[in-house]
């Protein structure tokens, strides 16, 4: 089960660097199309194409990622918990904590830098609640909120123990209704009352993704069950998963047909909620996965890669749109350009940290 799941880590993370590179592409048919067409952007001729439903493709299969990750957290909490005595919980988040923090605290920074050498600056307070919140840099929301499970894990792990159907029923529902928030929000239904709670439960906060992680720490510490479980559906998640994926893609293209948002892929979607679930769980019950070993090199690397992949990424993308932007309009160059860049440049970082004099101090800087 742990080489599966870090197989999935890898997988996971290789989907966030597809989907990123996937975003940039969606940026380039519809608000950079003025750099190679004699158009006016933002321009949206190109939905309904076939570079506007691989984009999207992409996209939507590489958002299971983030659900992937808690749920892998998750289980390492309840991993632990099983051998560690409940004196010793806070310890092992404090390390988990740590092991977070500094890094991020670390790239944080160096995204503010850049931010502020391209014309983009915050005032100190903002800044701080922005590293506290959402993150710095969009991607980064993950973080904060990882680090917030985390604190409450110890009581998620202990409520698990006896009462874990009370824990996902309870994260279910907190799921589900942001989820139906956004929606309202999404078309513009208005009340005081959705007001409210959509600004009480922004799209990093702990009801959105609970589910996800609260399943991890059950999985982990009632395995039999869970193995059991995945053993009488595995043929159900076989069928759902394509089934799922087809329908995130229908669904994202109708949202972004009715609202005009190249990004296209809404995150707390009914489709992306139960593909993301249906696919870690199908992942789970394959017998053998192709490549697993080289996706669970890949998952040792994850935190590294997921700091620095969307600042390489938004680099090369700026770097293409002023001075090549004439491959702007091919996506099979384009968005290949970017993978590449964006899964490389970090290993390479990594591998050169790993191997300098800078070495002792490799996990404060990626994790």
């Amino acid at each position: 089960m742990i080489k599966r799941l870090s197989a999935l880590s890898g997988l996971a993370i290789v989907a966030v660097v597809c989907n990123h590179a996937a975003g940039y592409g969606q940026i380039a048919m519809f608000l950079w199309a003025h750099r190679y067409r004699p158009v006016t952007s933002p321009n949206w001729e190109l939905i309904g194409t076939v570079p506007h439903y691989i984009a999207i493709a992409i996209r939507q299969f590489g958002d299971f990622a983030v659900p992937a990750f808690l749920f892998i957290s998750g289980f390492f909490v309840a991993y632990a918990s099983r051998r560690e005595v409940e004196n010793n919980a806070w310890k092992i988040n404090k390390i988990r904590i740590t092991n977070l923090f500094v890094p991020y605290m670390l790239w944080s920074f160096v995204v503010i830098i850049i931010m502020a050498i391209l014309g983009t600056t915050y005032s100190p307070l903002e800044y701080l609640g922005l590293f506290f919140s959402q993150g710095i840099e969009p991607s980064y929301y993950f973080i904060p909120l990882l680090i917030y499970l985390y604190l409450i894990s110890p009581f998620l792990a202990n409520l698990s123990k006896s009462r874990w159907k009370i824990v996902l029923i309870i994260s279910a529902v907190l799921m589900i209704s942001t989820a139906i928030l956004m929606y309202l929000n999404l078309f513009q239904i208005e009340s005081e009352i959705i007001t409210v709670l959509v600004k009480i439960t922004p799209g990093w906060s702990l009801p959105h993704w609970i589910f996800f992680f609260a399943l991890g720490i059950v999985s982990g510490l009632h395995l039999e069950k869970f193995r059991q479980f995945i053993d009488q559906y595995r043929m159900a998640f076989f069928i759902a998963t394509p089934l799922l994926f087809i329908l995130t893609i229908v669904e994202s293209d109708a949202l972004m047909r009715n609202t005009l948002s190249y990004w296209g892929a809404h995150i707390g979607s009914f489709s992306y909620i139960f593909f993301s679930l249906c696919f870690i769980l199908c992942f789970i019950a394959i017998k053998k996965v192709p490549f697993e070993r080289n996706f669970s090199r890949l998952g040792s690397k994850t935190y590294g890669i997921y700091l620095i992949h969307l600042i390489v990424i938004m680099l090369s993308a700026k770097f293409v749109y002023h001075f090549l932007p004439w491959i702007l309009a091919y996506q099979t160059l384009y968005q290949p350009f970017l993978i590449s860049a964006g899964l490389g440049i970090p290993l390479l970082l990594m591998a050169i940290v790993n191997k300098s004099f800078m070495r002792p101090i490799y996990r404060f800087i990626f994790g």
